[in-house]
């Protein structure tokens, strides 16, 4: 257990906020799994095969909800910057 996953396990104890996070969208298939001596991340995974992969090193059960939040509302799209003229 690294101290940069201190969040991770926080919220592995917890288990409601994850259930309840699964249950309030069952469109979305959440796993969970620990991976030792890893730094902690989630992926998004997204119909067409697309990832996008958010890092939560150092972050609090709360940030990390707030993580899964902007995943679920995230778009499977490449974000492209605008040009001005």
């Amino acid at each position: 257990r690294t101290p940069c996953s201190t969040g991770v396990y926080e919220l592995m104890k917890e288990k409601k906020r994850i259930l309840d996070f699964a249950k309030e969208n069952p469109q979305i298939e959440v796993v969970t799994k620990l991976n030792p001596q890893r730094i902690p991340h989630v992926v998004g995974t997204y119909a067409g095969s697309i990832d996008h992969q958010v890092g939560i090193k150092n972050s609090t059960a709360d940030e990390i909800v707030d993580v899964l939040y902007k995943l679920r509302n995230r778009s499977a799209r490449e974000t492209s910057s605008l040009e001005h003229w």
